[in-house]
Order: C-alpha cells, then structure tokens, then sequence
C-alpha cells in the first residue's frame, strides 16, 4: 500500500491568485504596523508620558475591536471587492495625511 504524498505548506502559494492575495495582504500588514510603530515613536519624541504613548497603541487598535463585528456584517451584504477597496483607500489617505503633517511640522501634543 503506498503512502500519499503529502503536500507541503508552500503548495497554495503556487495559484497565482492565491499567491497575489496573500502578498498583497502581507504587504498591507507591514504597512499598518508600520504606520502603528511610527505613530508611538513620534508619540515619544513629542513627550515622556507612558500614557500618551499608550493612547497613540489603544487608537491604533481600537478600530478592530470596535469596528470587527459591523463590518463583517457589511461585508456580507455589500460587494466585499469594493469595500475592500474603499476602506485600502481610505487608509491609504490617512497614512498619508498623518505622513504630510510630520514633514510639515504641524504634528503638535495638545490636550
């Protein structure tokens, strides 16, 4: 009786249109917790305060666990391509919005 060749954990990434999903998804993930380290790290060169910091991690979170739920359920009654697209979009402009204001020199602590 031969045994069945057993496929290795690289097999899917051999369909084009799995592996394009899976590294646009790995690219967008970089760039949230990218965007995630850079806003703490601007968080501490503006003060020392350990709570001002950990504000800056809780806004960058909260969105998921706030949002998780409604937008499943968006998703399944919307065309989830163009949602998705959307909300890419959105987070795109304001990464780049928050990228302008720092070079600007607008980006200011005030409470």
């Amino acid at each position: 009786m031969a045994l069945n060749k057993v496929d290795s954990a690289w097999t899917p990434l051999r369909q084009p249109a799995f592996r394009a999903l899976w590294i646009a998804t790995l690219v967008s993930n970089l760039g949230s917790w990218m965007q995630a380290v850079g806003a703490a790290w601007r968080m501490t060169s503006i003060t020392s305060s350990a709570l001002l910091v950990t504000m800056v991690q809780v806004a960058s979170s909260a969105p998921v666990f706030l949002l998780g739920f409604p937008a499943g359920a968006l998703a399944d009654l919307t065309n989830r391509r163009r949602l998705l697209l959307l909300t890419q979009v959105l987070m795109l402009g304001a990464a780049f919005a928050l990228s302008v204001a720092v070079f600007v020199g607008v980006m200011r602590l005030t409470i």
